[in-house]
């Protein structure tokens, strides 16, 4: 399976949309939109291969005690 595959995946079991992803990888929403298509042309650099794994990782998502933690501080 494809990387651009399992994000797909992994953000439809998340409830995650693709701007949300794009935003994460600080990329354009439209090539992100064509890198998930699998598209050709459109690849990512290492920058984003590395934020790309970091939220597969689960790193963009906060538990609510961290959510409410913030708040309360």
């Amino acid at each position: 399976m494809k990387l651009n595959e399992i994000v797909k995946l992994y953000l439809v079991k998340n409830g995650a949309t693709v701007k949300f992803f794009a935003q994460y990888i600080r990329r354009e929403y439209s090539v992100v939109l064509r890198w998930l298509r699998g598209e050709s042309g459109y690849k990512m650099n290492d920058e984003d291969m590395q934020r790309i794994h970091s939220f597969l990782r689960g790193e963009a998502f906060r538990t609510v005690d961290e959510i409410l933690k913030n708040e309360l501080d």
